[in-house]
């Protein structure tokens, strides 16, 4: 549903669903699980577009921290947790902390699918 009210512009009421989500999903498995990190991920997104910059970084980094204890360091997911940090970065201003990210997002990719994989392309 939150993702409904997000694609419909009801950014509030979708941000209001994603952190009910979460606080269930942090009840019912604990803060390290998989579906924890996606709906991070999930608010993460809806309060970028809202404009809270910090608060999805804040956010995105925590996704990330998670999947990483989860899956390994290696696992396709940090690729895109380190890029959604690098577009929170940019929407900050911190054009080098946001290149950083994307730089490590890239590598990570070309490491795991080649220089010339479909998932490359911008």
């Amino acid at each position: 549903m939150a993702m409904i009210e997000n694609s419909t512009g009801n950014l509030d009421k979708a941000k209001a669903l994603y952190e009910r989500v979460l606080q269930m999903e942090e009840l019912i498995y604990g803060e390290l699980h998989p579906a924890v990190a996606s709906t991070l991920n999930n608010l993460a997104d809806t309060v970028l577009e809202q404009g809270e910059t910090a608060k999805a970084a804040v956010l995105f980094q925590r996704a990330m921290e998670t999947n990483e204890i989860v899956f390994g360091k290696d696992h396709p997911d940090i690729a895109r947790n380190l890029n959604n940090l690098g577009r929170a970065f940019k929407e900050m201003g911190d054009y080098d902390g946001a290149k950083t990210k994307l730089m490590q997002s890239l590598q990570m990719k070309e490491k795991r699918y080649g220089e010339d994989h479909i998932n490359l392309i911008p």
